[in-house]
């Protein structure tokens, strides 16, 4: 018989969601990240490849996203491991993994984390697809974040630049 049209009790409804598998929402585990000083300026996160196997993402996607929200530069070491520039704490790395589940592995009419992700050549944007429900959405790109010159070298040379430009513009104005 079909439930449309008739009033259903919330005990019913309840019962059904517990007694029917299908229609539970299944998670997957996220692990923790496990994240580690390594040296005084820089920061190994341990477990990034479990990570990305329970996300079903590649690390390099990962990796990106996480240079581009630390505003840093990041690389795999023999071991697999992330060795971030900076000191990084495990509340910074659940806070970017949060952001990073929420752009590109929850679906959002679902909410469920079992996704994929392609890259579209013609777009260049990302689809999202979810696995559960059969929803698709674009995400965006991850582009690199601003960063500022941080060495007294790269800030010297970009001032003699401007002196530079500055001159030309100065001479250029004479001879007019």
């Amino acid at each position: 018989m079909n439930d449309i049209g008739k009033n259903i009790g919330y005990t019913h409804l309840l019962n059904r969601i517990f007694n029917e598998p299908h229609l539970r929402r299944k998670n997957l585990p996220i692990p923790a990240p496990d994240v580690r000083a390594a040296g005084t300026k820089k920061t190994c996160y341990v477990n990034i490849i479990g990570t990305c196997q329970a996300l079903k993402r590649h690390p390099n996607h990962l990796k990106k996203f996480i240079e581009t929200e630390l505003i840093t530069t990041s690389n795999f070491n023999g071991d697999k491991q992330l060795i971030i520039r900076g000191r990084w704490r495990d509340q910074h790395i659940r806070s970017v993994l949060t952001s990073y589940v929420k752009s590109y592995i929850l679906c959002e009419d679902c909410k469920s984390l079992n996704t994929k992700i392609e890259k579209n050549n013609s777009t260049r944007l990302y689809e999202l697809k979810c696995n559960d429900c059969g929803a698709e959405r674009t995400c965006k790109r991850i582009e690199k974040a601003f960063k500022t010159i941080a060495n007294k070298g790269q800030r010297i040379k970009l001032r003699e630049r401007e002196r530079e430009k500055k001159q030309k513009r100065g001479n250029g104005d004479d001879n007019d």
